[in-house]
């Protein structure tokens, strides 16, 4: 982290971009989900801002999370961040689980039942059932 501080400060700190900076995790790593151009996908990255920003998707197995959150929760007593986690698949982005943290690393990864669940407690989805 200490490699791109400068970049970390400024992300937070711009007014612009402060709601639509999301953070995640890439699986096998984030190239590699860059990697993937899914068939129907007809702007560059158009399924990771549909999926993420709730805009194209209406789902309990995603918690997106925007990087002021994470940056709150890396520095807050009491808070750690939690990411999505998108795994790149042949030919599509696959998002259905969180990633948790403690302040340095990644502790637990929850499975899609987890992650519905984790969502209703935090309320943060409320178009389906438990």
């Amino acid at each position: 982290m200490d490699d791109n501080a400068g970049v970390y400060y400024w992300l937070a700190r711009r007014r612009d971009i402060q709601e639509i900076a999301w953070v995640a995790v890439g699986k096998p790593n984030a190239i590699e989900v860059l990697k993937v151009k899914p068939k129907s996908e007809q702007l560059p990255s158009n399924a990771l801002f549909l999926s993420l920003g709730k805009d194209g998707s209406e789902t309990p197995y995603i918690i997106s999370e925007f990087y002021f959150d994470m940056k709150k929760r890396l520095i807050e007593r009491g808070l750690d961040p939690f990411l999505p986690i998108i795994e790149a698949k042949k030919d599509l982005l696959e998002v259905n689980s969180v990633g948790l943290f403690n302040k340095s690393k990644l502790i637990l990864s929850l499975t899609q039942e987890e992650t519905k669940i984790l969502n209703h407690i935090m309320n943060r989805e409320n178009k389906s059932a438990l």
